[in-house]
């Protein structure tokens, strides 16, 4: 697994900048895989152009233009690029930028998507800054990392809550995962939870950030992408495994999401 110091990453860069601890890089995608690696320090991407699927140990995100991640350093991941032009925007932070300005680099660490249409908002305006890069700039970016920092902290309270759903909402979630489709209906959920079905919908969607339908899906797609890195899986194999209809649900649901269809996403990471 590569290693990759301050300032490495894969891709052309179109346009570099650094100031004040800070490092920004807009870059272009030009590998179809990228393999197991990780990074010396903490950063964002946020997405330009095109489609990215980054993939951790724990969770798989398809990344659309407007795409924002914060990865931790350290965190092994791997990124796979469907065709076409893609190009991200990257801020590479110093250890000393967070202690400079009284942030708890632990409070942060964490890697995946930032879900939160206020701190994306403020990186495209970062993004912007550096298109107009004057003696202004430094202070203004570091302004608006600040914010959305503030941001992603003010969610980390509200995620706490989603992520500590109560006893019975923990059993929604479970019989999602192990009963068939076919069974699932909210009459069955508040039967067996002893809650009206709006509040059923209400709270998952509360606590988990997605309907109870994309939760579904999302776990049998993040399940799929783990059985396709073994070579002596079929398809339908897969498919069956993952509890879809058949391959061509497999199929529709895995290019829906990813962008690719799974044979795709094999043949690149194989």
């Amino acid at each position: 697994m590569e290693y990759l110091q301050k300032g490495k990453y894969y891709g052309i860069p179109q346009k570099t900048l650094s100031f004040n601890g800070l490092l920004l890089v807009d870059n272009e995608y030009v590998k179809d895989k990228v393999d197991w690696h990780y990074h010396e320090n903490a950063y964002f991407t946020y997405l330009l152009k095109g489609k990215l699927i980054e993939t951790s140990k724990k969770t798989s995100h398809t990344c659309v233009p407007g795409t924002l991640l914060f990865h931790y350093s350290g965190d092994p991941h791997y990124n796979i690029k469907p065709p076409g032009y893609t190009r991200g925007f990257q801020i590479e932070f110093n250890n000393s930028w967070f202690s400079k300005h009284g942030l708890q680099l632990h409070e942060l660490e964490g890697s995946g998507s930032v879900s939160s249409k206020p701190a994306a908002i403020l990186f495209k305006k970062i993004y912007n800054e550096t298109i107009v890069n004057d003696r202004l700039t430094p202070l203004a970016i570091e302004g608006l990392l600040l914010q959305v920092f503030a941001e992603m902290l003010r969610r980390t309270g509200k995620s706490a809550e989603r992520n500590s759903p109560p006893l019975w909402l923990g059993k929604v979630a479970e019989i999602l995962r192990e009963e068939s489709e076919e069974k699932i209906t909210l009459s069955m959920l508040a039967r067996m939870t002893g809650h009206h079905p709006v509040h059923i919908s209400k709270s998952f969607h509360k606590h988990f950030g997605v309907t109870m339908g994309q939760y579904i899906r999302n776990f049998k797609i993040e399940r799929s992408v783990k059985l396709l890195r073994e070579k002596n899986l079929t398809l339908t194999e897969i498919s069956s495994a993952c509890g879809f209809a058949d391959q061509s649900h497999f199929i529709r649901t895995f290019k829906m999401v990813h962008g690719i269809t799974p044979s795709m996403y094999r043949k690149i990471f194989l």
